[in-house]
């Protein structure tokens, strides 16, 4: 994914007095490629040393402010659909006992992706009974959208072209109105979700093979603005 990271000047402040330092202050704000702010986003960041994840969500300015502990270098996800999304690192270094760190400025600037593949999402065969191992990506699925309250998407089936093609139409209908069930069980507002069924219509791979006839089956969500 392209990034764009811009750091404000660190303000390193030597006191009088011997402290140490363990927190670094940071500003967060999120924007898009226009810089318009995108509102309600989680942030996530992840050490790479001692593993301490910190977590902050934009507010309608798209701003959030958090502090992380010194001396790590952190790795930064975007909570997307599904999945998270890899943005950049951050390195906050170690600093004497008697100097702290003033404020820093991070800016987030990416634009979400109109369309995800639930990658996680699986269903017992020729079902569209959903398969336990998919809860976890659906529920951040269902905590992402329950966060930013208007956003709604669209559930798309597919299939690969084995068998009937009405049959291949309604079990794709069918997994994506399982999917909006669940989410509307986990607490998304129903007027959020639509959902819709293609069938084989729509492939991606060669449906001669079986690694493409699995490309084929799967559920899309995409962003309706």
């Amino acid at each position: 994914m392209r990034t764009t990271l811009f750091f404000a000047l660190i303000f390193i402040l030597f006191s009088s007095n011997a402290q140490t330092a363990k927190f670094a202050p940071v500003v967060v704000s999120v924007m898009d490629y226009d810089k318009q702010p995108i509102v309600y986003d989680k942030i996530i960041f992840e050490g790479r040393r001692k593993k301490r994840i910190v977590t902050g969500i934009t507010d309608i300015h798209g701003m959030f402010t958090t502090k992380l502990p010194v001396g790590d270098i952190y790795d930064i996800r975007i909570d997307a659909i599904g999945d998270q999304l890899e943005y950049n690192s951050l390195e906050i270094p170690a600093i004497p006992d008697n100097a702290e760190y003033g404020v820093m400025e991070l800016f987030v600037m990416y634009e979400m992706p109109e369309m995800f593949t639930l990658s996680n999402l699986h269903f017992e065969t020729g079902k569209s009974t959903i398969k336990s191992s998919s809860y976890a990506s659906l529920d951040q699925l269902a905590d992402f959208l329950i966060r930013k309250k208007r956003q709604k998407v669209l559930i798309a089936g597919h299939t690969d072209n084995v068998g009937d093609s009405a049959a291949n139409n309604m079990l794709s209908l069918n997994r994506a109105e399982a999917v909006k069930k669940y989410l509307i069980n986990k607490g998304v507002p129903p007027e959020l979700i639509k959902a819709k069924g293609f069938g084989a219509t729509q492939p991606i791979d060669d449906n001669s093979s079986e690694a493409g006839r699995a490309m084929n089956r799967r559920t899309e969500i995409h962003i309706v603005k």
